[in-house]
């Protein structure tokens, strides 16, 4: 992993596309949220860049695998075992999931980064316990834009489909939801009894609703536009350690 250097915060961007990413995403962000967050690094891969063709192998190419007499999966079993074998490193090689060295290196941040989002057209936020969130470009070295907060930003969402707004969630109990090209606060709210945000999410395709999870174990729903409540509720069990509510980690 490189190093941090002028003592600024070196961040590393998991690859999105394995299931164990996003799991130790959700466990960045929680420990974070405890003021217990890893250090990070924050690094694009080339395959994360290539939004289509490089990030997975197609049905059509395994389909074609399967006609050929199986491919990276290799043969057809006929003495009546299972049919195939998988090979994870054959097939990962074949069509070049993985880069083995980062595509670029973000320096920027001068605390740990607790949450990143990906835009559908490829530009990437990083929120970080600086009290910033940083707008990134894999073609551009350089931050694009700084976003200020006044506390910790444990939580940070592309607009589904509008690649000039996010939503930000943060320590200070504020729910923000900002316009990139004015670099300025649209619209915010303050999340009812002032509870710690610790994940906030577009809840659609089409977002048009917000989920804010709390350090209480508190969900609320708001409508994107003007962030009315819609509803709220409280993840918690009957009884035991849980009781008086369970941290929302996305």
């Amino acid at each position: 992993m490189p190093q941090p250097s002028n003592g600024n915060t070196t961040v590393t961007t998991p690859s999105p596309h394995k299931e164990e990413d996003a799991a130790a995403a959700a466990t960045g962000a929680v420990e974070a949220a405890d003021m217990k967050a890893p250090s990070t690094a924050l690094c694009a891969s080339q395959t994360h860049m290539q939004t289509t063709a490089s990030t997975s192998v197609s049905s059509s190419q395994l389909n074609r695998d399967d006609q050929n007499g199986g491919g990276a999966m290799g043969p057809e079993n006929t003495d009546g075992g299972p049919g195939w074998e998988f090979d994870a490193s054959e097939l990962f090689s074949e069509y070049e999931l993985f880069e083995p060295t980062p595509y670029r290196i973000y320096v920027g941040h001068t605390g740990d980064v607790l949450a990143l989002s990906w835009s559908k057209n490829g530009f990437l936020l990083s929120a970080s316990m600086d009290r910033t969130v940083r707008l990134w470009h894999p073609k551009r070295a350089d931050c694009l834009s700084v976003f200020k907060h006044k506390d910790f930003v444990t939580s940070v969402a592309f607009h589904p489909l509008d690649d000039r707004y996010f939503i930000s969630g943060s320590l200070d109990c504020k729910l923000r939801l900002w316009d990139i090209p004015a670099r300025k606060i649209r619209i915010w709210t303050e999340v009812p009894d002032k509870q710690l945000i610790t994940s906030v999410s577009f809840t659609s395709a089409s977002g048009e609703q917000i989920v804010v999870g709390t350090y209480r174990g508190m969900c609320v729903f708001y409508s994107t536009q003007g962030l009315r409540i819609q509803k709220r509720f409280h993840a918690r069990s009957s009884r035991g350690r849980n009781a008086k509510g369970s941290k929302i980690t996305g």
